[in-house]
């Protein structure tokens, strides 16, 4: 059993103002938490049920005074999944200062107001799949800390790093930067992608799942880049997109080790 109050925070964290306030976040999943455990990150509380703690023995040892065993009817209440796991992580927000220099000699994903949360998960772990390691977002983007983002990384959110700006602020610093990167717009009229010899520092932007790119945004952009296809969608999922978007930039720089 855990106190009310315990279940209380825990429970609150599922909203942004929460989070904010109390700057944690919480995984849940034994493949994300074991994920997180493994990379030597020390969460601030373990939630776990009986039978996960009796294969997990180890966890117990190291993190004795942060390990809590509960019921599952308590993990229902904690859990946002729609089938609560085996066990789930309070963890600290990280404090991360930005650096336009993360961007040298890489090639990195900007996001402009993507709103569904499973697709950022899903585009956080498939730039770590890519080798990518920054990923920068417009400051409407869904929240990073989002249980359904979170979920969706599956633990790529350890290796990739992602900060939020007000975009035109950001692309307006790139003007600072000694060899600032190529910009490119990923948007329908634009070249093949698979056919641009892409400079080894380079920004791809790719835009709201519904409306594109903004339109203030397009100033900044060097080039427009497109994905081919032959059949009758009207677009890609902007998650899919990133994916063959990772995939071109990648044919170039092979994945960093």
């Amino acid at each position: 059993m855990i106190s009310r109050e315990r279940l209380k925070l825990v429970r609150s964290l599922h909203q942004k103002k929460y989070r904010l306030l109390h700057k944690l976040f919480i995984a849940e999943g034994d493949k994300i938490c074991r994920e997180y455990l493994d990379s030597g990150l020390q969460p601030e509380g373990i939630f776990a049920l009986k039978e996960w703690y009796s294969g997990n023995r180890g966890v117990v040892n190291i993190h004795s005074k942060i390990s809590n065993e509960v019921t599952i009817r308590e993990m229902e209440k904690m859990s946002a999944l729609s089938e609560p796991s085996p066990v789930l992580l309070l963890i600290r927000i990280p404090q991360r200062e930005f650096d336009y220099l993360f961007l040298r000699n890489s090639h990195t994903l900007v996001l402009d107001q993507i709103t569904d949360p499973g697709n950022l998960g899903t585009i956080i772990r498939t730039a770590d799949w890519f080798g990518i390691k920054n990923l920068i977002c417009s400051d409407d983007c869904v929240d990073l800390y989002n249980p359904k983002v979170v979920q969706a990384s599956m633990g790529s959110m350890i290796r990739v790093r992602v900060f939020y700006f007000n975009l035109v602020s950001f692309l307006t610093g790139l003007n600072k930067m000694v060899g600032k990167p190529i910009v490119y717009g990923s948007d329908l009229t634009g070249s093949d992608i698979l056919k641009v010899a892409f400079p080894e520092t380079t920004l791809v932007i790719l835009g709201n799942e519904s409306n594109g790119i903004r339109k203030d945004i397009y100033p900044f952009i060097n080039d427009r880049v497109t994905i081919t296809g032959k059949g009758g969608a009207q677009s890609l999922n902007v998650a899919s997109a990133a994916a063959v978007i990772c995939h071109a930039l990648n044919r170039q720089k092979p994945l960093q080790p």
